[in-house]
């Protein structure tokens, strides 16, 4: 139950002091899912939802990146593979296996860049994910986080 105290305050009023009690609140029952919600926007700017969906992209691009390196590094060992059979320890310049080991050479580079982007991708999209606030309080035995409900607002200690 709020309380009020008016205090008049007369120029040249010195060591005056007051005491106010405080008394434990009436029992507050749960938030609801969109308080919550709106406690975390209203803490954090945000409720992690961009967050999440950017880690997603990530994890994507990662897991984009993961397949084709797969693909080209499986067809720069055909291709390098194909080269040697045709050619063994010497070879032609005008030999097709001058051209397949071109090939596996340009394969190859392009399987690196997709893994690196594949560990960058998922780092990046797990580093996201875990750091994206969540729309739950914290479960700490004591603390005091701030509220907003429609129309007002406070603080909620809990110990």
């Amino acid at each position: 139950m709020p309380v009020d105290k008016m205090l008049v305050i007369r120029e040249g009023e010195k060591e005056r002091r007051e005491h106010v009690a405080l008394v434990t609140p009436a029992p507050v029952g749960p938030a609801s899912h969109a308080d919550r919600a709106d406690v975390m926007q209203d803490v954090t700017g945000s409720d992690g939802r961009t967050q999440r969906i950017t880690a997603v992209v990530a994890g994507g691009v990662g897991v984009l990146g993961a397949v084709l390196g797969t693909i080209f590094g499986v067809s720069a060992g055909s291709s390098w593979s194909a080269a040697q059979n045709d050619c063994g320890k010497s070879c032609a310049p005008t030999s097709p296996a001058v051209g397949e080991r071109s090939t596996a050479q340009s394969d190859a580079a392009v399987s690196t860049v997709g893994f690196v982007t594949a560990g960058v991708g998922l780092a990046a999209g797990a580093l996201l994910w875990f750091t994206a606030p969540h729309l739950r309080p914290p479960t700490t035995p004591i603390g005091a986080a701030p509220v907003a409900f429609p129309g007002g607002g406070g603080l909620v200690l809990r110990w």
